[in-house]
């Protein structure tokens, strides 16, 4: 038996015409006359009386009509909750970022994403060090600079720049450096993930500067309190943007 030209049948007698069926099917209407005759054929007796005015079942219609609405009732119903469960957006979020940058700019991200999504439960790694993505089944990874990462789809969310800067006390001790190759001479603060620093002035001049580093770390915040305290010179970032333009790693001079 065809069961779309079953369907067709309980649309008719819902709809009332064959016309109405054929609209709310999105085909013609003498296709909708050829299947239910076609139907009528295949069973072997009459289900409609046709006439110009109306449509009205035969008695064998009308048990046939009885037997197959719910059935097809259930159907679409089972159809309709399936396709909203396939596209409700539910499930279960492992995802990483380092710690600082979670603090300082991704937690709003993160509460408004979970508010607006109810469904989705997140799980949530803070760690300063470039974890193995596939080890921890991690579904999303925020990570400083260039993402590097073989078989993972990367999308650059911000845009960053540097500055050099010391405390009051640590200028009054040792003075401040008029060009970063005097840098060697002060003690460094050095955050782990910025190993190398690049410097460029209004002429177009890049320098490129390796850190000795008196106090290394992976934390941001920590080398913001070792500066207050006078221990160093740190690079940091002066202002991150959510923007599409990359990650940019040059301070000026």
């Amino acid at each position: 038996m065809n069961y779309q030209n079953l369907h067709l049948f309980v649309k008719v007698v819902e709809k009332g015409s064959f016309l109405a069926a054929a609209e709310a099917q999105q085909i013609p209407s003498s296709t909708v006359s050829r299947r239910i005759q076609q139907l009528e054929d295949e069973l072997g007796y009459k289900l409609l009386h046709r006439s110009a005015r109306k449509l009205a079942l035969t008695e064998a219609g009308a048990l046939f009509y009885r037997r197959c609405q719910p059935l097809y009732a259930e159907l679409e119903a089972a159809t309709l909750e399936l396709e909203g469960e396939l596209t409700a957006v539910t499930g279960n979020l492992r995802i990483t970022a380092p710690v600082s940058l979670f603090n300082e700019l991704l937690d709003e991200w993160f509460y408004e994403f979970l508010q607006t999504y109810p469904a989705i439960d997140m799980q949530l790694l803070l760690e300063n060090r470039n974890i193995d993505l596939r080890d921890e089944a991690v579904d999303v990874a925020f990570r400083i600079g260039d993402a590097k990462i073989k078989d993972w789809v990367s999308r650059s969310l911000f845009h960053s720049r540097y500055i050099l800067n010391c405390s009051q006390s640590f200028k009054h001790l040792h003075g401040s450096p008029e060009h970063p190759r005097e840098l060697s001479e002060y003690p460094l603060i050095v955050p782990s993930r910025t190993a190398t620093w690049l410097f460029s002035n209004a002429g177009g001049e890049v320098v490129e500067v390796t850190p000795q580093a008196r106090f290394l770390t992976n934390e941001l915040r920590a080398a913001a309190k070792a500066t207050c305290a006078g221990l160093g010179l740190p690079i940091t970032h002066k202002s991150l943007q959510r923007d599409r333009q990359g990650v940019s790693g040059k301070a000026h001079f």
